[in-house]
């Protein structure tokens, strides 16, 4: 399933969080980034990684490069 579309940067506060808790396995998202790929690639990783440590939360995420401003974030487990 397709949990929608987000951009990067986030904007400020009041924006909806990336879906990382209600995701299924299977289910993807996509990020548009303005700018810099490898940036968003790198605060995507560290955005799963707070969400992990603040509630102990252990699935897996693939991170796949759709298009020159484009990541695909996929629940692998």
């Amino acid at each position: 399933m397709n949990l929608g579309v987000y951009h990067f940067p986030r904007p400020g506060r009041g924006y909806s969080p990336y879906p990382w808790l209600e995701a299924e396995v299977g289910d993807t998202f996509i990020v548009v980034a303005q700018g810099n790929l490898q940036r968003a690639r790198t605060s995507l990783r560290a955005c799963r990684k707070d969400a992990a440590k603040r509630i102990e939360w252990r699935p897996r995420f693939s991170l796949r490069t759709a298009g020159p401003n484009t990541l695909i974030v996929r629940r692998i487990e």
